[in-house]
């Protein structure tokens, strides 16, 4: 979820806020934090908001240093389920993984342990298995039909 898709009473926004030097998962900290504040969440299946999600090189998120994601996830390891720490690894920390030589073969076995717990949308499980043993070039055509097929958000 992003925070501008959420609606909050200003009482409660502004005894949370956000934590100052958080460089990542700003909107998940600040959710999650709210949630300890006695905050409720309840899902509107209607589109209400739209994200432009621009690809730019200078986005944290485009960082391959997963280190800040495991030391976020750190602090909340006793807050979240088994599941949800298996859910973000496999979302935020597992694609960076592959993307290093040392890490890649145990990012490989979480991928599949996750695929295989269906703990991953198939079509991104699909993409990142296909990333491993396909050149480069045929990958961007992959993702582009992907995308064009609406089997992959960018």
């Amino acid at each position: 979820m992003l925070t501008s898709t959420l609606l909050v009473s200003r009482s409660l926004a502004s005894r949370t806020l956000f934590k100052p030097g958080l460089v990542k998962h700003q909107d998940l900290d600040f959710m999650l934090r709210l949630e300890q504040q006695g905050a409720q969440f309840i899902f509107v299946p209607e589109i209400l908001a739209i994200w432009h999600n621009e690809v730019r090189s200078d986005r944290i998120s485009r960082n391959r240093n997963y280190q800040i994601s495991l030391d976020w996830l750190d602090t909340w390891r006793e807050q979240l389920s088994e599941r949800a720490i298996q859910g973000f690894m496999l979302k935020e920390i597992v694609p960076k993984m592959l993307l290093n030589e040392h890490d890649k073969p145990k990012a490989v076995k979480m991928l599949l342990a996750g695929g295989c717990d269906r703990l991953i949308p198939f079509p991104r499980f699909l993409f990142l298995m296909i990333r491993q043993a396909v050149p480069r070039k045929f990958q961007l055509w992959l993702k582009a039909l992907f995308q064009q097929l609406k089997l992959l958000a960018n």
